[in-house]
């Protein structure tokens, strides 16, 4: 004999552990990077941000990591029955408890390759100054 189930909510957050029902979940949503399909999921108790891979009835917390391209490492598994994605080319639709949430689509993060870019920066030593090379 079997007794009742407890409902099924999101796991706490994982830097304060403040609990998150089904709205405040979703609220906390931020944006969809489709090119390595992870939405940012900001705690509105702490503002720390992870990044989540969802699928249907589950996600996956973890990071994104480059490796010559975008790549998310999932570390942690979660069920969350009632969870739906739909993604299309400017938004990702995420239902959860029977409401929905449109999360926009965002480009991944720009990488310093261009030359002109890079002299912008001066890298400087430990003592603070420049190690550029004067010219004579």
């Amino acid at each position: 004999m079997s007794g009742p189930v407890a409902p099924v909510t999101p796991p706490p957050c994982w830097q304060c552990c403040a609990p998150f029902t089904f709205d405040a979940w979703l609220d906390a949503l931020v944006d969809w990077w489709a090119a390595v399909n992870v939405v940012r999921l900001a705690c509105p108790a702490c503002s720390a941000v992870e990044d989540v891979a969802l699928e249907t009835d589950a996600f996956e917390r973890g990071y994104v990591y480059a490796a010559g391209t975008a790549h998310f490492a999932g570390m942690e598994r979660h069920s969350l029955p009632g969870l739906a994605i739909r993604g299309c080319a400017t938004h990702l639709e995420v239902t959860l408890g029977g409401r929905s949430r449109s999360l926009p689509r965002r480009d991944p993060p720009k990488t310093v390759t261009d030359p002109a870019a890079a002299e912008a920066k001066p890298v400087s030593s430990r003592s603070g100054r420049s190690t550029r090379r004067r010219r004579a």
